[in-house]
């Protein structure tokens, strides 16, 4: 078995919040102890509600929010305390796209040096050699050479996260980081750029780290799904899995808002309504942190945090349902 290309072990990011001059300051834990893993060539997928702490974990793996606890390896270095030049020599393994393919570009600068950009920053091509390059980046991505002159404001949302996508694998990335990266598109435009990320993980074998929120999306593209809710994974494991048979009670209300296209079957469905919000990750509830909408709240689950438990057909969750 080959080792996993990414392995993220009891990870937090916590946030100092100020509340005025004379008043302490205060933590706001927006990821706690999350641990996955991905392998090479895998599509994992982290979803959850807005606030959840999805994003968080996506920049924290990629460096650009500093974690306050755990750690991370990308292919089999310790990444998590790596600062300067050493994180600078990992960069290449590890690239993202955005959320907003209008402002991930950058508007003064024209297509070939956008895309261009990090060969030149990593000597890897500069000169002609660069523009052969993104000539060919811009073509596997469904662009062409007479896009290379041209700026950002140009080209549709679509053909912008193409581009930030021929950006991100021109260094030739193991892994890929996509933060909501196609929920900013109209639905055919999502599916064009769905079908691109398949065939470049087809043809490239990178792997993916693919945040959303949209459980229609996922299902499409996901190998593994983590479901976080208020900062933690309550459960993870294979698409098919996760989708036919829910383990954790917020999982199984999550799928039951994914509209099904038969209306026959989407009529006779029954929608699983969660009461109350979502807490404050300010002022987290003990125990189990689904617990104030949970339906099957038991004591148990009030004062004590669920340890992660295996499932039938693969995964894991964290939920006393069923164990007691």
């Amino acid at each position: 078995m080959t080792a996993p290309l990414l392995t993220v072990t009891d990870l937090e990011v916590t946030f100092k919040i100020r509340r005025g001059l004379l008043r302490p300051t205060r933590k706001l834990r927006a990821v706690n102890g999350v641990s996955f893993h991905i392998e090479p060539g895998e599509t994992l997928a982290v979803v959850g509600e807005s606030g959840s702490g999805k994003s968080t974990v996506a920049r924290a793996v990629m460096r650009l929010l500093e974690p306050s606890r755990g750690s991370i390896h990308l292919d089999g270095d310790d990444i998590s305390a790596m600062k300067g030049e050493a994180l600078r020599r990992i960069r290449p393994k590890l690239q993202m796209v955005f959320q907003d393919p209008y402002s991930s570009l950058d508007p003064s600068m024209i297509i070939a040096d956008v895309v261009g950009e990090p060969l030149t920053v990593h000597g890897v091509a500069t000169g002609a050699e660069r523009d052969r390059r993104v000539q060919d980046l811009l073509e596997q991505v469904g662009l062409g050479r007479y896009h290379m002159n041209r700026y950002p404001h140009e080209f549709s949302g679509g053909q912008r996260q193409r581009i930030a996508i021929a950006r991100a694998i021109a260094l030739e990335p193991k892994l890929l980081v996509l933060d909501e990266a196609v929920s900013a598109l109209d639905v055919s435009t999502q599916n064009q750029i769905l079908n691109l990320l398949e065939d470049l993980r087809r043809e490239l074998g990178i792997a993916y780290l693919f945040i959303s929120h949209d459980l229609g999306v996922v299902e499409h593209i996901a190998d593994r799904v983590a479901v976080t809710y208020l900062g933690r994974i309550v459960e993870e494991g294979p698409t098919e899995r996760v989708f036919a048979k829910p383990a954790h009670p917020y999982t199984e209300a999550l799928l039951s808002a994914v509209p099904v296209p038969n209306p026959r079957i989407q009529r006779s469905r029954q929608r699983i309504v969660l009461p109350g919000d979502v807490p404050s990750p300010l002022a987290p509830p003990s125990g189990c942190p689904f617990h104030t909408r949970c339906p099957h709240v038991m004591d148990v689950c009030r004062g004590e945090m669920p340890s992660h438990e295996s499932v039938a057909d693969g995964g894991s969750v964290a939920c006393y349902l069923g164990r007691v």
